[in-house]
């Protein structure tokens, strides 16, 4: 990611939004918990929450990952978060791994367009190995590709983390 792309992640979240208009990005690596948080979230109140792995549901409610349409997925995805803003939805939550920055600037330049205020959680592994993950996760995502998406793994500036999340829902 450009260095002025990571800078203007950082500054849309510093700037003065509609305090009721929220996305949610919700990032880890797989089985770190990111759904059963988003889940949590969303049964808060009124919030959409979509994911890249919705577009692998066929009609029956199974998942079928297909790898050579995860570009499809992600656009699918960012639609979708596109169609909630344009409603006016006040929170809307995705839950995708965003193991890279660059992962974040669709989701970035949509929250600027419609006045949405950003908040990034980071789950990373959820205190798991990588073999507890390959394990949990609900996909069958192996473990050398969780390995690879830890090995890959960006920090993003300002994210919360869970531990930060917990202490803020106690104060």
């Amino acid at each position: 990611m450009a260095q002025n792309q990571m800078t203007h992640l950082k500054l849309v979240r510093d700037e003065p939004k509609d305090d009721r208009k929220f996305l949610i990005l919700i990032r880890g690596l797989p089985g770190s918990g990111k759904t059963t948080l988003a889940t949590a979230i969303q049964e808060e109140g009124d919030a959409d929450m979509w994911a890249a792995d919705d577009f692998f549901v066929n009609d029956s409610g199974e998942y079928v990952f297909e790898p050579w349409r995860l570009a499809a997925a992600h656009s699918c995805c960012q639609m979708n978060v596109d169609a909630s803003m344009n409603a006016g939805k006040p929170r809307i939550i995705v839950h995708n791994t965003f193991t890279r920055l660059w992962e974040f600037v669709a989701y970035d330049k949509m929250a600027v367009d419609h006045g949405y205020r950003v908040v990034i959680i980071n789950c990373y592994d959820g205190g798991c190995t990588d073999e507890q993950l390959a394990e949990r996760n609900t996909h069958g995502v192996p473990l050398e590709t969780i390995k690879n998406m830890r090995e890959r793994w960006e920090e993003v500036q300002g994210e919360l983390t869970i531990d930060q999340l917990a202490d803020l829902a106690e104060s």
